[in-house]
C-alpha cells in the first residue's frame, strides 16, 4: 500500500503548523505563513512534495480547509 498521499499531508500540515506559529510570534497574518509554507514545500522551494498529482489533491484540500476555517 503506498502510503506517500498521507506523508505529503503530513508534511503540510507540520510545515503549516510552523509557519503558523512563526507567523504567530511575528505578529502576521495566518494567511500569510500558510502561502510561505505552500512556497517552501513546492517544487519551487525545497521540493519536499513534487508529484502533480498529489500537489493538487493537496491544494484542493487546503482550499476546502481554508474556506472551512474562514466559514467559522
Amino acid at each position: 500500500m503506498d502510503l506517500t498521499l498521507l506523508m505529503d499531508l503530513g508534511i503540510v500540515i507540520v510545515f503549516g503548523t510552523l509557519m503558523g506559529c512563526i507567523a504567530k510570534l511575528l505578529k502576521q497574518p495566518m494567511l500569510i505563513a500558510y502561502i510561505a509554507a505552500g512556497i517552501i514545500i513546492s517544487p519551487v522551494g525545497l521540493a519536499l512534495i513534487t508529484s502533480p498529482i498529489e500537489i493538487a489533491i493537496l491544494a484542493e484540500l487546503g482550499v476546502a480547509f481554508l474556506l472551512f476555517t474562514i466559514g467559522i
